[in-house]
This record gives structure tokens, C-alpha cells and sequence, in this order.
């Protein structure tokens, strides 16, 4: 019993025993660098389908900052692109090689972007598609490969039920591609490293 008491597992599970004191503690902690997702609301007009204006709801999750904290990390150990002949990633094909942006800033990083859609009740049943999310992620591409495949290298920068998408892509969009022509122009960690992408 004195052994179960001095564990530290359990004052840890009181501390984090409901979704919002772990919540609470990942917003507060300056350990934690927490990036709040910016939501987003337009109205549209009524159409010859529908009497009503629609609102249409989704979140976007600045990149640049969420790279900002990437490149401060003292963890984060870009990959050395070996110059030779040999195509063993993105960066080594002929389009990347030639783009005019990568050639005038060969440190810049490389983002790869991917959209994937979730159903997120029963795909089988009668509200197919009523709760599907489409889901916009991004990773490094200086990251090796291996890694780049792990879950938890992979950052959310949009989600939108996809219905709401269908109604409004450009306007949608638009946050994401301003904060992705941002990063052309730089962004900084707060120790002063400064990244292209």
C-alpha cells in the first residue's frame, strides 16, 4: 500500500483525470506551445435550391506558427540532401531542381501538403456523408522519410465538413494559401532561427 502511495502515476492520473484539466494544463503550461485553431464563418447568399442563407463553418491552424515552434525545437534535426544522380526523394526530381523559387532559396524547406476526407458516423447508414470532415495536413519534407510517415509528424491545417466545401472552396482556402505565401517570406522561432518554405 505505501508503495501504491508514493506512486507518482497517480497523483498524475487525479491531475489529468477528466479531458479538461488535460486541456486546461496543454493551454496553460509554457512547456506547451499550443497553436489555437482560428475558426471561421461566412453566410451565404440563399440559392434557387434553398430559401435560406448557409452558414458555413470550419477552422484553419496557422501553419507558420506551428512551423515557428518546428524549427526552435532543439529536437529538430532537418536532413542533409545528398547531391548526387540518384531520385531517392521530392527534392531530387527535375521539377523541384528547376522551380525558379527553390533555386534562388536552396535552404528553404519543402511542405508536403494532404487532404484526406473521415466519415464520422456509420458509412453504411442513412447519414452517409451528412458528417463526413475533409482534413488538410502538412509535414516537412527535410524530415526523413521514415519519420515522415509517423502520425504525429503530420499537422492539421484545415477541417471542414466536406458538404460546406463543396458550397465554398475558394473562400475556404483562402486563409491557408495566405498563410502558406507568408512563409515565403520567412518565419522566425523565437531564438531567431529564420525559415523559408
Amino acid at each position: 500500500m505505501q508503495e501504491l502511495e508514493e506512486n507518482p502515476f497517480i497523483e498524475l492520473q487525479n491531475e489529468f483525470s477528466s479531458f479538461f484539466k488535460i486541456d486546461k494544463f496543454v493551454r496553460n503550461d509554457p512547456a506547451f506551445k499550443y497553436i489555437e485553431p482560428i475558426p471561421h464563418k461566412i453566410v451565404l447568399p440563399p440559392t434557387d435550391i434553398s430559401d435560406e442563407p448557409k452558414e458555413v463553418n470550419w477552422i484553419h491552424i496557422s501553419i507558420s506558427e506551428t512551423l515557428s515552434n518546428i524549427i526552435e525545437d532543439p529536437g529538430f534535426q532537418p536532413e542533409i540532401r545528398q547531391e548526387d544522380e540518384l531520385i531517392r526523394d521530392i527534392k531530387d526530381g527535375r521539377v523541384y531542381k528547376s522551380h525558379p523559387y527553390f533555386q534562388k532559396h536552396p535552404d528553404a524547406y519543402t511542405l508536403l501538403l494532404y487532404s484526406d476526407a473521415i466519415e464520422l458516423a456509420n458509412p453504411l447508414g442513412a447519414k452517409k456523408g451528412t458528417y463526413k470532415l475533409v482534413n488538410v495536413y502538412w509535414t516537412i519534407a527535410e524530415i526523413p522519410k521514415y519519420l515522415r510517415s509517423h502520425s504525429e509528424n503530420w499537422f492539421l491545417a484545415l477541417s471542414i465538413k466536406e458538404h460546406d466545401l463543396k458550397l465554398a472552396r475558394e473562400e475556404v482556402y483562402k486563409p491557408l494559401v495566405e498563410d502558406l505565401l507568408s512563409l515565403e517570406k520567412g518565419v522566425c522561432g523565437s531564438d531567431g532561427i529564420m525559415a523559408r518554405c
